[in-house]
């Protein structure tokens, strides 16, 4: 299923956030795997999976990588066109 233009849930588990450079939008990806590295501080192995939509609160816009680890998303929604003038 193509989800170019749609928007989806964020996941509830297994996720971290990250900003980017428009204060209201965030990355998000999935951590893949948390370990300690050999000084034994908490690390983890990260994909990004989208794009946090800043017009619809909870959701994001998925990337090819999302539907790698959620094939069936539980909802989508349609992107809302931002309306500048």
């Amino acid at each position: 299923m193509s989800l170019k233009n749609y928007a989806v849930p964020i996941p509830k588990e297994r996720i971290s956030f990250k900003k980017s450079r428009n204060p209201k939008a965030r990355y998000v990806y999935y951590v893949t795997r948390r370990y300690r590295n050999k000084n034994g501080t908490p690390t983890c192995d990260e994909t990004l999976i989208g794009k946090e939509d800043p017009d619809q609160l909870g959701w994001m816009i998925p990337n090819k990588n999302y539907a790698l680890f959620f094939p069936e998303p539980e909802e989508t929604r349609p992107l809302i066109p931002s309306t500048k003038t």
